[in-house]
């Protein structure tokens, strides 16, 4: 195969960004829009709380899909009367009853969610130059390193970053870490945000960019996301691969596994370096499909 037959595409949040103290601040400033003078929302000068919080948002964060959940998962973990779920229920029963139950007696629906989201969320990147929302993400830094070698060694053509996060948002933290911003770094066209379709069809116009056989090398923590993707027509041409340092659980990964999926153990996420690499994935693309 020729040397451009592999092209990398690596999810953003999750595999290269931990975004879960951000997403769950963001939850809290959403809710004190929807709920202004709720007792259970902890105050913005209450470091202690807000530690915890996070800490106990970082277990549930895996069945979280878009933003503006965290701020019905912020309610159920922190709200008396949401009846103090075990992050057991939460994680088994957020999407077929508890979600619902808060939105139904909350009597807000998905646009008022998404806009105390966005309100919130814009608010708080709005000051002091974005630098306090910045500071609230975490980097991999295994994978970060991983990719600024893989930069530094085989240039950017061949990776991409596909995200339902707004490019934006991903451009500035890309920068941030020192992947983004100069021309020898990840280029603006290759990187794809909120708007611009499901995984699976980026995926296919990459592909469709190139010629001959291409392999797709799809890094990405969420296995539902993968599942989709493996079933649409560009299964054939890709090399699912799961980042478990991520948001997943154990049930997810054992999914993972069973359906073949290639799975990076390592909680540092340094073995992303491993998958970067050409011979590497044309070896395992050629055992998924025996």
């Amino acid at each position: 195969m020729p040397n451009n037959a592999v092209v990398y595409a690596l999810d953003f949040d999750g595999v290269l960004v931990d975004s879960a103290g951000e997403t769950a601040q963001s939850g809290i400033r959403g809710a004190r829009i929807l709920w202004a003078l709720a007792s259970w929302i902890i105050p913005e000068d209450d470091h202690g709380k807000m530690k915890s919080l996070i800490e106990r948002f970082r277990v549930v964060r895996p069945v979280l899909y878009v933003g503006w959940e965290s701020i019905v998962m912020v309610k159920l973990l922190l709200d008396p009367d949401e009846g103090c779920p075990s992050n057991d229920d939460i994680l088994k029963t957020f999407h077929c009853e508890l979600k619902e139950k808060v939105m139904q007696q909350s009597g807000f629906n998905e646009f008022d969610y998404g806009q105390a989201m966005k309100v919130a969320r814009d608010s708080w990147i709005a000051q002091d130059h974005a630098q306090d929302w910045i500071s609230a993400h975490g980097f991999f830094e295994g994978a970060c390193n991983a990719v600024k070698d893989y930069l530094q060694n085989f240039g950017n053509d061949n990776i991409y970053v596909i995200t339902t996060k707004a490019k934006d948002f991903a451009e500035r933290l890309l920068e941030e870490r020192g992947l983004y911003g100069k021309d020898d770094l990840l280029k603006a066209s290759h990187i794809f945000g909120l708007g611009s379709g499901e995984k699976a069809q980026v995926l296919k116009s990459i592909v469709e960019t190139r010629t001959g056989e291409t392999i797709a090398v799809m890094v990405e923590d969420n296995v539902a996301t993968l599942d989709k993707i493996m079933t649409s027509p560009i299964q054939g041409q890709v090399l699912p691969v799961v980042a478990a340092w991520g948001y997943n659980t154990e049930e997810q990964l054992q999914d993972a596994q069973e359906h073949g999926y290639l799975i990076l153990n390592d909680k540092d996420s340094s073995s992303l370096a491993e998958i970067l690499k050409d011979d590497e994935v044309i070896k395992h693309y050629r055992q998924q499909q025996h």
